[in-house]
């Protein structure tokens, strides 16, 4: 067999998993081996992790920041309604009343 210059066992140590999860649950367990998320992620055994593209990260940070705005809104959304249903439990509970005297 011809020599091509690539080392043979290049890709010993070497595992393609199926998210960053998987990768560092068999990291703790395997740590001189390398991982490859199917999303491009490569852990090293040195500790070093390889991200992939920069604006990926960059686009999932800022969704991240918009649904947390979000949830802040409809969590004030709620409270107010809340607040609302009380008030209006309270008159509904005094017209009851009223209407009860007036008998």
């Amino acid at each position: 067999m011809k020599d091509s210059g690539i080392p043979e066992n290049i890709f010993e140590n070497v595992y393609v998993v199926s998210n960053i999860k998987e990768a560092l649950t068999y990291k703790k367990e395997f740590p001189n081996c390398c991982f490859l998320t199917k999303q491009g992620e490569v852990f090293f055994p040195d500790g070093f992790i390889k991200t992939g593209k920069k604006s990926n990260i960059l686009q999932k940070k800022r969704l991240l920041e918009q649904l947390k705005e979000e949830k802040n809104d409809i969590a004030q959304q709620i409270e107010s309604l809340q607040q609302e249903i009380i008030k209006k439990q309270i008159m509904k509970e005094e017209n009851k009343k009223k209407l009860k005297a007036e008998d």
